[in-house]
């Protein structure tokens, strides 16, 4: 065997020492990184961390006050529709005369918070996020929101990778539209908005927290193809005036 021979299977043997070393190593790390990219191409909002509203004033063309579920909320229109207006055990659909629709959902504390732990080991994630981020569900939206890709490197453990891959995962099914996310508060709530009326999108989510309680909040426009018809200025006229009311009457009841 010649000596340049002998050089060529010292090197190749070499590699193959190498990409062993890695694959033990950093096999699963390659794996998740090259998934998680997957996820960022099909999904660009979960590249986004949560920022302001870039219009936080509120409508104040004529309106109306409605009532739901121990909830008083008012609405920048005067035209709801009760006849395509429906009522859930936990939410409402509210329909109104010009296509729009809000949906008014109610949630109950740490209902998120549960949803995640059925789905990974608490202690795994305590260790990858700490213990703060079980504390409510604003807090596990906030890890979840707040998570990016780029956070995962070839030296992350595997264990904060697992709960990496599971929050992005999370954020990518939550935004309705390949849109920013913003944070929202009023004197009782705080949490996130999924997508905005500039992207033009078919429908946008808001999640609000209280230590007792969560608010999903989704405004539709008319339909397909057609614009939103919902201004920032008409979210926040809902978002901001959204308070809990002592009286917990059937819903229907309370606005008819």
């Amino acid at each position: 065997m010649s000596r340049r021979t002998r050089r060529i299977l010292i090197g190749l043997g070499t590699t193959v020492v190498l990409c062993g070393l890695y694959a033990w190593f950093f096999g699963f790390q390659t794996m998740m990184i090259w998934e998680m990219r997957k996820i960022s191409k099909r999904a660009p909002v979960v590249r986004l961390v949560p920022r302001s509203l870039p219009d936080s004033s509120v409508s104040s063309r004529e309106g109306k006050t409605l009532s739901y579920f121990g909830y008083k909320f008012e609405v920048p229109w005067t035209d709801v529709d009760e006849s395509k207006t429906k009522f859930y055990a936990t939410s409402a659909a509210i329909g109104f005369s010009s296509g729009k629709t809000i949906v008014f959902k109610i949630l109950p504390p740490r209902e998120f918070v549960n949803a995640v732990l059925k789905e990974t080991d608490e202690r795994m994630f305590r260790q990858a996020y700490g213990a703060d981020a079980l504390q409510s569900d604003y807090a596990m939206w906030s890890a979840a929101a707040n998570s990016t890709p780029d956070k995962v490197t070839l030296f992350t453990p595997s264990k904060d990778i697992m709960a990496s891959s599971m929050l992005l995962l999370l954020k990518a099914t939550a935004a309705p539209e390949q849109s920013a996310i913003y944070s929202i508060q009023n004197t009782d709530f705080k949490g996130f908005q999924w997508g905005g009326p500039s992207a033009g999108p078919r429908h946008i989510v808001a999640d609000l927290f209280a230590d007792d309680a969560g608010l999903e909040i989704m405004f539709f426009g008319p339909g397909k193809g057609q614009p939103l018809g919902i201004s920032q200025a008409d979210i926040n006229r809902v978002l901001q005036t959204v308070h809990k009311t002592a009286d917990t009457r059937d819903t229907q009841a309370l606005n008819r």
